[in-house]
């Protein structure tokens, strides 16, 4: 059974290959294309430009195991927990700072969302200078904690060790980890890129417990897998998790700007299944998409812990050797943490924000592929069942945390233009009615909500004062029209055709 589950969990994983190295100028492209790491492309609208870097925000990655002795990680990790046969042993020998007896995924992994390129700051103010070719993470402020599991058999199910992890969590959330430093304090984040549940509609026991854990107020992350388009799909826990968000993974093409980025053809299309609810916002899977491949990153320590390398997120470019990796590792697994990462950036900058704020925000201001296009219209004017709401963009969402007015826990846009929070019937696309009034008008009106200058007939996001371009160019174009029933419903119907591999 062990190697059944390491086959489904390498959906979501890298394979390690030997490869050629990328030229110097590849390294952390990633984290200067979603608009993290100053750039002479993007500066000033960088996340960093802005004073985010993760500080004050604790991630917990979710892995087999996260090595904070390799340099870029040295000082990160404030404890951690691992839920496997290997615990008696860990425990004996690293107390709550547990150690990966295989550091091929988690550390890769953890250097994405946190490494501080060998030059340690937990505070804005000590912020240190990098030289260009840094191998510095999208949050590099962030703090750690390592929740270790794998395949080993302990009597229980690797299924039954996560939700361990998952419940080990959610105990820990507000804890102080003993120390009197506050800006450590408890975990914030869940970043997850395995997947032992494919196939997956979000009822499964993983996304149950990932749910639970955004209920406590985490936010979760999770890999939407590796099976590309095929008609069988691994939807992953947690990535399936109603709260939770599902990425997808970008190829960089080897450039800071985006223009030549594109969905990898390995990365899971959605929607996810339909869970039976009546709810048809959460099946729109992914949320967004972040580069996977295409990078360079803090690599995979020797099993020693004494030797260290770096490690290419997808193919080398072939005759170049200006940079040693010695391993390669991609996929959704890696566009994750920088989706993590991003999200530790809107945290530092707005501590207060829900998970539920997050997952809007971040669809808000994900930026459109030019390929992409509606795949439920009448749902979301924006989400695509390949790049879901669209591209990462850590500035922009940055900058709308900073302005962000609040929304309730769970709760999307709705297709008929008033979010659901203040919406009278958020599941009703044919009552756009505000609950402070009942004679507000619906979506197609003239009235302007929000007071922008657009009106609400016009405005993808009438509830939403801030003026923004693309609510100007939706003006200009006319808008979206307000759905009627009957098509709801048929938009609705159309996330139920996927089916579920039987096991």
């Amino acid at each position: 059974m062990a190697s059944v589950r390491i086959l489904r969990v390498s959906l979501a994983l890298a394979v390690l290959l030997i490869l050629v190295a990328p030229n110097v100028a590849a390294l952390n492209i990633g984290a200067r294309s979603i608009k993290a790491r100053p750039s002479k492309e993007y500066s000033p609208e960088t996340a960093w430009d802005l004073g985010a870097y993760g500080c004050g925000v604790t991630i917990a990655v979710f892995d087999e195991g996260v090595d904070d002795r390799h340099p870029h990680l040295n000082g990160k990790v404030i404890s951690g927990f691992d839920s496997t046969a290997e615990a008696p042993v860990q425990q004996i020998l690293f107390g709550n700072n547990p150690q990966p007896f295989q550091g091929s995924h988690g550390t890769p992994v953890a250097g994405l969302a946190t490494s501080h390129g060998g030059k340690p700051f937990f505070k804005k103010e000590n912020l240190p200078t990098w030289p260009e070719d840094a191998l510095v993470g999208v949050a590099p402020c962030a703090w750690m904690v390592d929740v270790m599991f794998n395949d080993a058999v302990n009597g229980e199910t690797l299924e039954q060790n996560i939700v361990q992890a998952y419940e080990w969590a959610i105990k820990n959330r507000n804890n102080t980890w003993g120390d009197q430093d506050p800006s450590n304090d408890g975990i914030d984040i869940i970043t997850m890129s395995w997947s032992p549940n494919d196939g997956t509609k979000g009822d499964d026991a993983i996304s149950k417990a990932a749910n639970n854990a955004v209920r406590a107020g985490i936010v979760v992350l999770g890999s939407m897998g590796n099976s590309g388009a095929t008609t069988y799909r691994d939807w992953g826990a947690p990535a399936a998790a109603d709260l939770a968000l599902g990425i997808g993974n970008l190829l960089n093409g080897r450039t800071v700007t985006r223009d030549d980025d594109t969905i990898t053809p390995s990365s899971t299309r959605g929607p996810r299944p339909d869970d039976g609810d009546s709810d048809p916002y959460e099946e729109l899977k992914p949320d967004v998409s972040s580069p996977g491949q295409g990078i360079v990153g803090t690599g995979a320590s020797k099993l020693d812990g004494r030797e260290y390398e770096y490690v290419c997120f997808g193919p080398g470019d072939p005759g170049q050797t200006a940079f040693p990796c010695k391993t390669s590792f991609g996929g959704t697994s890696a566009a994750t943490p920088m989706t993590a990462g991003v999200v530790a950036l809107m945290l530092s900058a707005r501590p207060e924000l829900t998970a539920a704020d997050i997952k809007e925000i971040l669809h808000q201001t994900a930026q459109p592929h030019p390929q992409q296009t509606p795949s439920f219209p009448l749902l979301s004017a924006k989400y695509n069942y390949t790049y879901g709401y669209g591209m990462t963009d850590a500035y922009r969402a940055v900058k709308m945390a900073l302005e962000w007015p609040g929304m309730e826990l769970g709760k999307d846009t709705d297709a008929d233009g008033v979010r659901d929070f203040q919406d009278k019937e958020p599941r009703n696309p044919l009552v756009a009615d505000l609950r402070a009034s009942k004679a507000a008008s619906a979506v197609g009106g003239d009235r302007d909500t929000d007071g922008d200058g657009v009106p609400d007939g016009r405005d993808p996001y009438p509830l939403d004062p801030r003026n923004k371009p693309e609510a100007k160019a939706k003006a200009e174009t006319g808008g979206v029209p307000g759905p009627n029933l009957l098509v709801a419903a048929l938009a609705l119907g159309a996330v139920v055709w996927i089916r579920r591999r039987s096991r």
